[in-house]
């Protein structure tokens, strides 16, 4: 999924978010952030003032950023892209939650 300063990448290693030279540089972080799922904790969609979706990866140990602007793992997708968007936190979601069951099974299967 594509944005206007950054695009977004679902794979079976986790997120990766690319930024422009100038928007890694306005938030201060590497130009491709490789996030791995072991660290995601979920994703939601949220909208801007004008509108527009923009999509929060939520990081494990990761400051709480107001506005997206500033967030690192903040993603605003085009106009006409909010499906897109919304399937793109439907899908982090479930792979957060399918993860974290089974990570709940093995630990409950070693125990008993």
């Amino acid at each position: 999924m594509s944005g206007r300063h950054a695009r977004l990448d679902v794979s079976i290693d986790g997120v990766r978010i690319t930024r422009t030279a100038s928007d890694a540089a306005r938030r201060h972080v590497d130009r491709t952030s490789e996030i791995g799922w072991d660290d995601v904790t979920g994703a939601v969609l949220q909208t801007s003032r004008k509108g527009r979706a923009i999509v929060r990866v939520l990081v494990a140990d990761a400051a709480v950023v107001e506005k997206h602007r500033d967030d690192p793992y903040a993603v605003k997708v085009f106009r006409g892209d909010t499906a897109d968007a919304s399937a793109v936190v439907e899908l982090i979601e479930h792979e957060v939650r399918v993860r974290r069951d089974w990570r709940e099974q093995a630990a409950g299967s070693a125990l008993g």
